[in-house]
């Protein structure tokens, strides 16, 4: 099957591009080519429909003539098409190569360059217009609310069972302190201006990545960065990646929800804007908000995800050991932001 899927390739990138192959190696979800003339390209696989990205290039022309240089344009082929098939439900397009390494985000300084990158591409993008780009009405708050029903039904799911497994009883005792965070989430977002920045974004046409983290953040050996996979871009208001890119960094080792660590990230993007443009309210309840213990319970108890008994103690132990220390980030980013 992999001689066919490469043959396959190999015969498409020939006849569509003239990319001659001398050798592929997968690199997470793409392909890095190497060509018989010594270049580099990037090979991404789509899993979608075609409608659902046939916006893509020029999204990335829009970008590129707004000024947003750090990104990678797609490569039109032959036939004057962006794309192509490999089978019914399989699409691929060509980049050229970025040759550079996933960022170091556990360097403060990195990170500070990473969330330059955001506003840049927030403010660059603002504006594309195209049908097939997803936008929710109240996203957020239907999210949060959907989020605490499925808690709820894990909480109810394990109770019905005669016999738990160690990790269901660390599940179980976890609950009342990811909804007490949920609540907390729920009732800061109620009272920030949520509602009102949704649908200007959304009548603005405000993109958010949906995806911005250190997988698709790449830096060149210059230590210039890149913004890859813009696949799950959405219409939606600034806070959400920004918030999201907070959060996932607070559960690193490197940060452990140190308010101090965030707040210079926070006034970095506020340092970016020129102007104070965050509800800080909002940005708090997209931090805090319990999306790791939502997201155990998904694997474990939605998708049944036949991972070992160890890998989620593992996981619910870490979400465990983090409750307190959100409590604080919590109290010192109020009395900072909201007193």
């Amino acid at each position: 099957m992999k001689k066919m899927f490469d043959k396959s390739i190999n015969d498409n990138l020939l006849y569509l591009y003239n990319i001659q192959i001398q050798s592929i190696e997968k690199r997470r979800s793409v392909y890095k080519i190497k060509s018989t003339q010594d270049e580099y390209f990037c090979l991404k696989e789509v899993n979608h429909r075609y409608d659902r990205f046939k916006w893509l290039p020029n999204f990335i022309h829009y970008l590129k003539n707004n000024g947003f240089d750090n990104c990678t344009e797609i490569i039109k082929n032959n036939k004057g098409e962006y794309y192509f098939k490999f089978s019914k439900h399989k699409l691929y397009y060509v980049t050229r190569w970025i040759d550079g390494s996933e960022c170091n985000i556990d360097d403060i300084e990195v990170a500070k360059k990473s969330i330059n990158l955001l506003f840049k591409f927030h403010n660059k993008s603002k504006g594309f217009n195209s049908k097939h780009i997803n936008y929710n009405e109240y996203k957020l708050i239907n999210d949060f609310n959907n989020i605490r029903s499925d808690i709820i039904r894990y909480r109810d799911i394990i109770e019905n069972r005669k016999i738990k497994t160690y990790f269901e009883n660390l599940f179980l005792n976890e609950v009342n302190n990811q909804l007490y965070l949920l609540d907390k989430a729920l009732n800061l977002i109620t009272n920030s201006n949520y509602l009102i920045l949704n649908k200007k974004a959304i009548h603005e046409r405000s993109i958010c990545h949906n995806s911005f983290y250190y997988q698709n953040i790449i830096s060149t050996n210059t230590g210039e960065l890149y913004l890859i996979d813009f696949d799950k871009i959405i219409y939606e208001c600034n806070e959400y990646d920004l918030g999201k890119f907070i959060q996932r960094l607070m559960y690193r080792k490197s940060y452990s929800w140190d308010f101090n660590k965030a707040k210079i990230l926070i006034d970095e993007y506020l340092n970016s804007s020129k102007i104070s443009n965050i509800d800080f309210k909002l940005l708090l309840s997209i931090i805090i908000y319990p999306h790791k213990f939502w997201k155990l319970g998904n694997k474990k108890f939605d998708k049944n995800k036949l991972l070992t008994e160890i890998y989620y103690i593992r996981r619910i132990n870490k979400i465990k050991d983090s409750y307190n220390k959100i409590n604080n980030f919590i109290n010192e980013y109020e009395q900072h932001y909201l007193s």
